[in-house]
């Protein structure tokens, strides 16, 4: 059996199971993806931003690497904010960044530095 990398991101809504969005050959190959697409590092996304007033949960578009614009079940609010330009969709604003990185790490199971990684093996 070949081994097969995954790259599946979170869901907008944390209690919806990751979306599988490409399978790759490498490891090597997963991790440019998500370089290339997300700007992950090894495979790694930090999912809080800060904007200069919040510190935002941020997920990847689904669509911004769709090339078949296949259309998922999203809230009113995403579907609103979700454009195919924008890399990534935001869950939740923070004004201190201990309570973003509560909720990252409650809902998406980010490391202590508010990380998840984007490629799992099977």
């Amino acid at each position: 059996m070949t081994t097969k990398y995954l790259i599946d991101i979170p869901n907008l809504d944390p209690s919806k199971p990751w979306i599988v969005i490409k399978e790759c050959d490498t490891k090597d190959k997963a991790i440019s993806f998500t370089k290339k697409t997300w700007g992950a590092e090894n495979g790694y996304l930090c999912l809080i931003s800060h904007d200069g007033e919040y510190f935002n949960i941020d997920v990847p578009n689904l669509n911004y690497t769709s090339t078949s614009r296949t259309e998922y079940s999203y809230s009113k609010r995403a579907v609103q904010n979700a454009t195919y330009n924008n890399q990534f969709l935001t869950v939740e604003g923070f004004y201190h960044k201990a309570d973003a990185l509560n909720f990252a790490q409650e809902n998406y199971q980010t490391n202590d530095d508010g990380y998840v990684s984007l490629i799992s093996r099977v």
